[in-house]
């Protein structure tokens, strides 16, 4: 898609720049639906963003791909459409997404249901859902000639209370990089189904963890959800299925461009 047709379907709201990590869980389908907007149902299919780096599903046995995916993110720089720094232009964060469909209208994409946030600038938040945090992030790179190893943790309090944390313990593998050449990944608010952000990205990806593809990355890992309002999806029965990286990501962000009356 050319400059100048983005230019006439969509508008520029917003660019950042950032590092994260995604957390792919299986939980209990009861509890995304009840999170979701009328009409709305759990998707049965991998984000496209996502469908090089997570296990498709399909195959007999337990499903393959997540249906939750906690985003564990370090935000560098968040601009607006004229490159002004904008008020929650540093910022981390844990975001949970659904990656859900609307089957009268065919839409597909990420319903983003909540955002715990250590800037207090950032609350509620473009997708009208983020609550405060006390967060606390960590990165230990240890280098030697070709191998990378990484030590990362995270640790929020929410206001609300609970706690979540995790720690990883990884050997950097290849890296691939994944450019968008159009706005193509689709989230909408929970809160307000009428908010919809597009996504046009130039990342880095890693996949640390697949429970479909086999050996993993990772040598330590330890991670815990335990938050009261979150009790239904992390009730001990979900699972842990994917961990890909994001180490350097940057983000064009769009909403459709209404016509001209």
């Amino acid at each position: 898609m050319s400059s100048a047709t983005i230019a006439s379907a969509y508008e520029l709201v917003d660019t950042t720049v950032g590092s994260r990590l995604v957390l792919g869980f299986v939980v209990p389908i009861a509890g995304l639906q009840a999170r979701l907007p009328d009409g709305w149902r759990p998707s049965l299919t991998t984000p496209h963003a996502y469908a090089g780096v997570l296990a498709p599903l399909g195959a007999p046995g337990p499903p393959r791909a997540p249906n939750l995916l906690v985003v564990f993110n370090d935000l560098l720089l968040n601009q607006d459409a004229h490159g002004q720094t904008q008020a929650d232009a540093s910022a981390r964060y844990v975001g949970f997404n659904i990656p859900a469909e609307h089957p009268a209208t065919d839409r597909r994409g990420m319903v983003h249901v909540r955002i715990y946030t250590g800037n207090p600038q950032a609350v509620p938040g473009r997708y009208h859902d983020a609550r405060p945090a006390h967060v606390w992030h960590q990165v230990q790179l240890h280098g030697e000639n070709t191998v990378t190893t990484v030590d990362e943790r995270w640790r929020l309090e929410p206001e609300g209370g609970g706690t979540i944390a995790l720690h990883l313990v990884y050997t950097r593998g290849p890296l691939v990089r994944v450019v968008a050449d159009q706005p193509n990944f689709r989230v909408w608010a929970a809160a307000d189904p009428g908010t919809l952000r597009i996504y046009q990205e130039d990342t880095l990806f890693e996949t640390l963890h697949d429970d479909a593809i086999g050996p993993s990355a990772i040598t330590q890992r330890h991670a815990v959800i335990r938050v009261p309002e979150l009790a239904d999806l992390f009730d001990g029965t979900e699972r842990l299925i994917a961990i890909f990286g994001n180490p350097h990501y940057a983000r064009r962000v769009y909403t459709p461009r209404r016509p001209t009356p």
